[in-house]
């Protein structure tokens, strides 16, 4: 009569505690490094002027887009350190380094110069090791949907609403207390990931014949070739339109439209724009809830969403000039974005689901870094692309047309390639997930066992083992 009632609660969680303790921890690092990011912006803005302050952000952005090799790095270590200790230690290390540079520092604008670019650097080694956990902290397969969707509806919220708290907060305070209230974060964010429960049981598989583990470059190699994975390589070009498409016509031609239509405020109104993607992610965790029982399914209508959203696009640009006043035109856009940021995640939920279960522990790693690195290569590019269709003003409503056409006409062919591999994306999700679920039932029954023997371990919790899988997966 127990064993009932225990699945009956099962089942009411959507997610388990120590995945609910993930999310949180993933939410606060993403609030910690965006709160001293954003008050080093604002403070530089207010010491050294629009111009140098536009310097310092062209040198940050340049950073970021020559860290491949650190993007890739950060990957290997991944893969083949302890992932608890790296997942924890990188905040560490961020509190440690905002402590050394702040007292190291002679002057305010020297830790502005030097912070500048030394928090654009360890972003490059957070993302990979956070992005692959998922599957080392749920119980089952069935989590890790939602576990991805709260876990990007939070990196959005964070990523959104921190700048906000922060114009705040140094309306009371200087900016040495900001300083010092980013290290007090970061050291909050070490104590609740330290909390989470990591499975590293499949640590250590990548090594090869002999005990060893690949050199550096063959590990680098390998993860590069992993973004062509026959089962994956299609979802990964639709990644890559986003990330060219997408964004851009958000931070290029929306400002530029905005302010044909009102010279004066149309800083706000794009403000106003991108609070759009603060609520979108809710949406998504709605979807993400009824697919999770089927990723191909999740995924496919992530697909369908990102099309309808870029016809809708398309008409948005298109009536723009009827609109009398910028307000109303900026909250058209900012409903259009809360559709199209909801549409992104659902698929980008689905889509790490899926490469989560098919991909091998000793591989997420450099698939992730791999990954992002397309998404920085991919956002330089669209950036470019959108800078020609916005270079003539007379020009500027049809050429965002056509640039966002072509971004339906790729999503259509990328979504037909899907459909085509259907039995191959199906079977291989299917396959995996009765692997692990014959794990659980493993993790279960020891678990079983060793409560009868008086074990006091808090099994009950403990996330999804997954040795076997890494090996079945090659």
């Amino acid at each position: 009569m127990k064993a009932p009632a225990s699945t009956a609660t099962d089942a009411a969680r959507v997610i388990s505690p120590n995945a609910r303790r993930f999310v949180l921890a993933q939410f606060l690092s993403r609030c910690a490094h965006t709160f001293i990011t954003t008050a080093v912006r604002y403070e530089t803005l207010d010491m050294v002027g629009a111009k140098r302050y536009a310097h310092s952000q062209i040198w940050q952005n340049l950073t970021r887009e020559n860290l491949e090799v650190e993007r890739a790095t950060a990957g290997v270590i991944t893969d083949n350190a302890p992932p608890k200790k790296v997942y924890v230690l990188i905040d560490l290390f961020c509190a440690m380094m905002v402590m050394t540079i702040w007292t190291g520092s002679q002057n305010i604008l020297q830790f502005l110069a030097v912070s500048n670019i030394a928090l654009g650097v360890v972003m490059a080694f957070s993302g990979p090791v956070g992005k692959s956990l998922p599957p080392l902290v749920v119980r089952s397969r069935s989590e890790l949907p939602m576990v991805n969707s709260f876990e990007l509806t939070g990196d959005k919220i964070g990523r959104y609403l921190t700048p906000f708290a922060v114009g705040f907060f140094m309306m009371y305070f200087d900016f040495s207390t900001c300083v010092h209230a980013s290290i007090l974060f970061y050291l909050l964010v070490v104590s609740v990931k330290s909390s989470v429960q990591v499975d590293e049981s499949s640590h250590g598989s990548g090594k090869r014949s002999g005990g060893r583990r690949p050199g550096l470059m063959t590990q680098l190699l390998e993860g590069v070739k992993s973004l062509g994975d026959p089962r994956l390589g299609v979802l990964v070009l639709n990644t890559l339109i986003t990330n060219v498409f997408v964004y851009p016509f958000q931070t290029a031609a929306v400002p530029v439209i905005l302010r044909q239509m009102d010279p004066v405020n149309w800083k706000s109104l794009a403000s106003l724009v991108s609070l759009g993607g603060v609520i979108g992610p809710i949406l998504s965790n709605a979807s993400a809830f009824l697919f999770s029982s089927d990723p191909f399914a999740g995924l496919v209508s992530g697909i369908t969403a990102q099309i309808a959203t870029g016809m809708i696009s398309v008409f948005c640009v298109m009536v723009y000039p009827l609109f009398p006043t910028g307000t109303a035109y900026a909250v058209l856009l900012s409903s259009l974005w809360v559709l199209v940021i909801a549409a992104n995640n659902q698929f980008t939920i689905f889509f790490n689901s899926l490469q989560q279960m098919i991909l091998p522990a000793n591989q997420r790693g450099k698939f992730i870094a791999n990954l992002l690195a397309v998404f920085t290569m991919g956002n330089a590019a669209g950036l470019w692309v959108f800078g020609q269709a916005i270079a003539s003003p007379e020009h500027l409503q049809s050429n965002v047309c056509w640039v966002l056409v072509l971004s339906v006409v790729l999503r259509v062919i990328v979504g037909g390639v899907v459909l085509y591999r259907k039995s191959a994306l199906r079977r291989a999700t299917s396959t995996t997930t009765e692997e692990l679920d014959d794990q659980l039932s493993e993790a279960r029954a020891s678990t079983d066992t060793r409560a009868v023997v008086g074990s006091g371990d808090f099994t009950n919790e403990s996330p999804l083992v997954s040795p076997s899988v890494s090996e079945k997966s090659r």
